[in-house]
């Protein structure tokens, strides 16, 4: 499979469009293998800045000498920015060569029902490609919400981060504020320690039930007024 001829397999799942819930990427990654279990993640919600803060994480990361990968969505300039190794995007090849094992186990999957989405596929080539690299730590983004995204398939993260929310999918999400942080607050996972900036007390208050939930330690972030570099 060429690099162009594994993009258009991938876009021609758009068509499945959205469908929030763990059953399918749950499914794909067990029949290859679960690698998303073989590896460390740092997992990150919200609606604004998950992108800024995964790419200040990842730089922290390695300026400490840890090796990184990162899965974000949606690109910026190049398909290949979705997944990065080290601050550098795959290799066409290497992306070519995981889109090749998810269509070999998705032949002939209709006649189970089983139907991945295009993020679906997606989120299992980042772990297919971060397998196969290892790195110390994996930086992920959900792509929407937390708690039936499909990133949140992943086992409990090292660390996770909720940025600051505000409406938004609401048809998917929740018509409240409370609904929609609910929802993101699905990746605290039992013991893991989480981090927020959210200074709403309606948001704040679910964040925190969660956690009491999981016995996850909560710390809240200030908003730096006088930076110096």
């Amino acid at each position: 499979m060429t690099y162009n001829s594994a993009r258009e397999y991938i876009e021609n799942l758009r068509g499945r469009g959205i469908v929030p819930g763990l059953a399918n990427i749950e499914k794909l990654c067990a029949k290859l293998g679960d690698p998303q279990n073989k590896l460390r993640f740092i997992h990150i919600s919200g609606t604004n800045g998950k992108g800024s803060v995964g790419a200040f994480l990842e730089s922290i990361l390695r300026n400490a000498g840890f090796k990184t990968a990162r899965f974000v969505s949606p690109a910026v300039n190049d398909y290949l920015e979705m997944y990065t190794i080290s601050g550098y995007p795959v290799s066409e090849n290497d992306y070519a060569e995981c889109v090749s094992k998810i269509k070999d186990v998705l032949n002939g999957s209709e006649s189970e029902n089983f139907f991945p989405t295009s993020f679906e596929a997606e989120t299992a080539i980042a772990f297919l490609l971060f397998e196969k690299y290892m790195p110390d730590y994996v930086i992920i983004e959900c792509g929407m919400g937390g708690l039936l995204d499909s990133t949140n398939v992943i086992p409990p993260p090292e660390l996770a981060v909720i940025t600051s929310i505000s409406t938004d999918h609401a048809s998917f999400l929740g018509d409240t504020i409370e609904d929609i942080a609910f929802q993101k607050s699905g990746i605290i996972k039992p013991y893991v320690k989480t981090v927020t900036c959210n200074t709403d007390t309606v948001i704040r208050g679910v964040i925190e039930a969660a956690c009491r939930k999981n016995n996850a330690e909560l710390f809240y972030t200030d908003y730096p007024y006088d930076i110096s570099y």
